[in-house]
């Protein structure tokens, strides 16, 4: 749906096309799953809210460990645990897709490694949770050869 949205406070106008819409009495939530704008507001007399009840964007930790080794990175190289299991990653996104609007993918190591990479990026796709991640780097261009 198309939108065209003024700020009263501001007389700001906002045109964006949402696929994603949340509300409640006091805000309403707008996103574009293909873009990432979002848009929060307050509705009803209530000013745009601070921050929500339920988080907008997850931070998933899918991968439980990396053999990169990077000088710069935080996480202990010597904690070995299984990555995520898909069927836990799908749990989340069903308890979190009606107000969520993003899942960050992370953990240790790079989550393109993750075995279940694909169905973890397909199906938060297909609910309308857009996923994003932060990679090393190291198997991009092996991934773009693909």
């Amino acid at each position: 749906m198309i939108r065209e949205i003024t700020d009263p406070k501001t007389g700001i106008t906002v045109i964006s096309e949402f696929d994603k819409e949340f509300k409640n009495d006091k805000y309403e939530l707008l996103f574009n799953t293909k873009t990432g704008f979002e848009l929060l507001m307050g509705i009803n007399g209530y000013d745009d809210p601070f921050m929500t009840e339920l988080p907008t964007m997850l931070d998933v930790g899918i991968m439980g460990h990396c053999s990169n080794n990077c000088p710069f990175c935080y996480q202990d190289p010597r904690i070995v645990e299984p990555n995520m299991k898909l069927d836990d990653f799908k749990r989340i996104i069903d308890e979190v897709k009606h107000h969520a609007s993003q899942v960050a993918l992370g953990g240790r190591g790079n989550p393109e490694d993750h075995e279940d990479f694909e169905e973890i990026v397909k199906y938060a796709s297909e609910n309308k949770v857009t996923p994003n991640y932060t990679t090393a780097g190291n198997n991009v261009n092996h991934m773009l050869e693909q």
